[in-house]
């Protein structure tokens, strides 16, 4: 586990949005949708990217029969390696999850590969093979450093004024709409209510959409009114 410091929302969106208008700016391309995160990785910032069994790449066992490993960046190599289950080729429906695997990727090395220990005197995993700079699980997804990638990602994935546009759009506002939920049955009604439609324009998961909406005051999801019930006598 990496320490790095503490980062304002505010500074992780800067990040992407510098981003974006470098790419934009240096490949002469306006910004559409859904962003071209592939193009980013591989033609603006000139790391590559590969799918594969990461588990089988790292030496790292399958523990109890699940899948941990979603991504790894290797800062020295400029390479960034996403695990086989998110192929979107293979995995259908998964692509919204592949391409926010690669935006958290880029997070890593856009905000952290200043910070983080150069490879010099760490040992490979297998001969031939350098140890990753990080590696992501989602049993580590609350990790500070996660989080931030995390974050920068959505903010790439989902610019605030491309997704207030498309909130504008379609119901002529911009004004926070609240759902009243009661389970979990009603947050997954939400979500499809709400947020699935801006997914599919933004090619994300539908909890990546839901988790950007309510970032920006644009859905909240409300816990339900408490009733106070009559005395009993």
């Amino acid at each position: 586990m990496h320490e790095v410091p503490y980062l304002r929302e505010a500074e992780l969106e800067r990040e992407a949005d510098v981003l974006l208008a470098e790419f934009s700016l240096a490949h002469n391309v306006p910004l559409a949708l859904p962003i071209p995160v592939d193009d980013i990785v591989e033609g603006h910032l000139r790391l590559t990217l590969e799918l594969g069994d990461l588990h089988a790449r790292l030496g790292i066992p399958i523990a109890g029969g699940k899948r941990d490993l979603l991504g790894a960046l290797w800062v020295d190599d400029r390479a960034v390696f996403i695990d086989q289950t998110l192929d979107p080729d293979e995995q259908i429906g998964r692509h919204g999850r592949y391409r926010f695997t690669v935006a958290h990727e880029v997070g890593h090395w856009q905000v952290h590969r200043d910070l983080l220990p150069s490879r010099v005197h760490q040992p490979g995993l297998f001969e031939g093979d350098a140890e990753p700079t990080t590696i992501c699980r989602t049993s580590r997804a609350r990790e500070r450093i996660e989080w931030q990638a995390d974050f920068f990602a959505g903010c790439l994935l989902m610019p605030r004024s491309m997704v207030l546009a498309a909130w504008q759009s379609r119901f002529g506002d911009t004004k926070t709409r609240h759902v009243q939920i009661s389970d979990d049955i009603h947050v997954e009604r939400a979500c499809r209510d709400l947020a699935a439609p801006f997914a599919a324009g933004f090619v994300v998961s539908v909890e990546a959409m839901r988790i950007r909406l309510q970032q920006l005051h644009l859905l909240e999801l409300a816990p339900p009114v408490q009733r106070l019930l009559p005395p009993a006598w």
